[in-house]
């Protein structure tokens, strides 16, 4: 389904993993009228009827610009359905076609719509990934696959499938898919950065360029044919180029070079990718993190600033020894520790240290680093050994922790900025078995299939509810009254459960023998073999 839809570089068409969704726009005040009778219907009937108490959900907004559709019953493909002709593939190429949203640019920025990648390769017999008479596919989006190679990107209404522009990666950068990245911009901007990696029809090759948000058309591209020279981070303001001489592309292979060697990286203003700011050494083990005054470089437990506007350098920050992780958010710089710094808390877990924009330690607290972080308004949510705890995002005081319920089973795993309204909620992933071995008493069983998350209230802590998902699962998508947890089978997304987030009871849970399941935005799809996509809604209405 298109709107007049073709290649970017066509005048009449200029007019993508955490993006929209079905009631999120005061454009459509139908929808909103919908969903505020369907809470209206479904209080009364619990009022009067008078059993049990009206559910009570959060009416935050949400953070990212991603409204969940609030699918209460297992959905159907009852929508609009997009085919690989819709983004100018051909029927031949159109098998397996991996189809992505492209989180990075959210559906706020794009007026309700979302950005989506489609991948895959065409195989020698032209059949597409995968083999002729196997129904099953891979959805690798073609990474790895030395033949030529399908790769698109385009701005797609997920309410109604409507494809504004659509452009041709493959033709338009002389490089491959695989992978494809959206990288942010800000709320002002109308353009934003794309790159690629992948193989292409001369090899591997990786590339970069402006992308126009209007119309699809792209400027500055920027192309590396050995794919060594690499878009690696970007923000509205700086973008970070990396070459590593460690990576090398011979006879249709990936090589990595076992003795360490030197590379360059490259800082550059995000509106002139002509001329770097400033290059230096990579040997391949520090970490970079772009600031709103340019780069900070991590290596051997120093911090060198990079002032974006001269190119001057200077040592950050207090010296931190062990230091292995170095991420911004915002006006805080928050490095990982491993466990040899003694921590404030006097346990054994590694620290998270947070510091301003001009290098002065705030704060400092034991964490485990494979547990996951938050960022929730003012508060700082990880899991530590007494639990998972609330810290002051300024002070680094403790507002509020909560005890693991069995410390048999280790500690939760802090769901890292799932989509949608996400910010009155923090989800607690433990490793508690959930479903029958929960009922049977059997809590010694870590090999249960299915585990138990505690929904917590961000304010307090308090436990809320608690919902069961499978083992291997992560909270994907929040929406208004319905929390989405996504589960992978061999690199493929097949199974979506739902829960109510009010007492965390599931609500359904849906499983494909052959679909990609995903989110656009905040509306669920199913990718099919053949290369098409159906959005999924729920079989209930509101009639009147």
């Amino acid at each position: 389904m298109t709107d007049d839809a073709r290649p970017s570089d066509q005048p009449l068409a200029r007019a993508r993993r955490r993006g929209a969704a079905v009631w999120h726009r005061a454009s459509r005040p139908r929808r909103l009228a919908l969903a505020t009778a369907a809470v209206l219907v479904a209080a009364a009937l619990v009022t009067t009827v008078g059993l049990v108490e009206a559910p009570r959900y959060s009416s935050a907004a949400a953070l990212d610009g991603v409204v969940g559709d609030d699918l209460r019953h297992e959905p159907v493909p009852e929508s609009w359905t997009l085919t690989p002709a819709d983004v100018g593939v051909p029927a031949d190429q159109g098998r397996c076609l991996l189809w992505q949203a492209e989180p990075a640019v959210g559906p706020d920025r794009l007026g309700g719509d979302v950005l989506v990648s489609a991948g895959g390769a065409a195989g020698d017999d032209g059949t597409g990934t995968g083999d002729a008479g196997d129904t099953d596919c891979r959805f690798d989006g073609g990474f790895g696959s030395t033949a030529q190679t399908v790769s698109r990107l385009a701005r797609v209404d997920p309410v109604d499938g409507t494809v504004r522009w659509w452009v041709d990666l493959g033709a338009e950068l002389d490089a491959g898919s695989g992978f494809v990245q959206v990288w942010p911009t800000d709320d002002a901007g109308d353009t934003t950065l794309v790159s690629t990696l992948g193989f292409g029809g001369d090899g591997f090759a990786s590339s970069y360029a402006r992308l126009d948000l209007g119309t699809g058309e792209l400027t500055d591209v920027t192309t590396s044919p050995n794919g060594r020279a690499r878009l690696t981070d970007a923000t509205a303001s700086w973008a970070l180029v990396s070459s590593d001489p460690q990576f090398s592309y011979q006879d249709s292979r990936v090589y990595y070079d076992s003795e360490p060697g030197t590379g360059e990286f490259s800082l550059y203003a995000a509106d002139d990718l002509d001329a770097p700011v400033w290059t230096g050494e990579t040997t391949g083990s520090q970490d970079e993190a772009l600031t709103p005054d340019g780069l900070l470089v991590l290596d051997g437990g120093t911090i060198t600033a990079v002032d974006g506007r001269t190119g001057d350098t200077h040592a950050w920050g207090p010296d931190l020894p062990t230091a292995t992780t170095l991420v911004v958010d915002g006006d805080l710089v928050v490095v990982g520790l491993d466990p040899a710094i003694p921590t404030s808390t006097g346990d054994t877990d590694g620290t998270v240290v947070a510091l301003s924009l001009d290098g002065r330690e705030l704060w400092r607290h034991g964490f485990r680093q494979d547990r996951g972080v938050q960022t929730t308004g003012d508060c700082v949510v990880f899991s530590t050994t007494p639990g998972v705890v609330c810290v002051d995002r300024r002070t680094g005081a403790e507002l509020w922790t909560t005890p693991p319920r069995d410390r048999r089973h280790g500690l939760a795993r802090v769901t890292t900025d799932p989509a949608g309204d996400r910010g009155s909620l923090v989800f607690a992933q433990t490793f508690e078995p959930g479903g029958a071995a929960a009922v049977s008493g059997d809590l010694t069983s870590d090999e249960a299939a299915e585990r138990t998350v505690r929904l917590l209230d961000a304010a307090s802590g308090h436990e809320l509810a608690r919902a069961v998902v499978p083992g291997e699962s992560q909270i994907a998508l929040v929406g208004r009254t319905t929390g989405y947890a996504t589960t992978a089978s061999s690199g493929r997304t097949s199974t979506v459960t739902a829960f109510d987030l009010s007492d965390g009871h599931r609500l359904w849970q849906l499983d494909t023998e052959r679909d990609q399941l995903g989110f656009w935005g905040g509306a669920l799809v199913t990718n099919h073999p053949d290369g098409s996509v159906q959005r999924l809604v729920d079989p209930v209405r509101v009639v009147g």
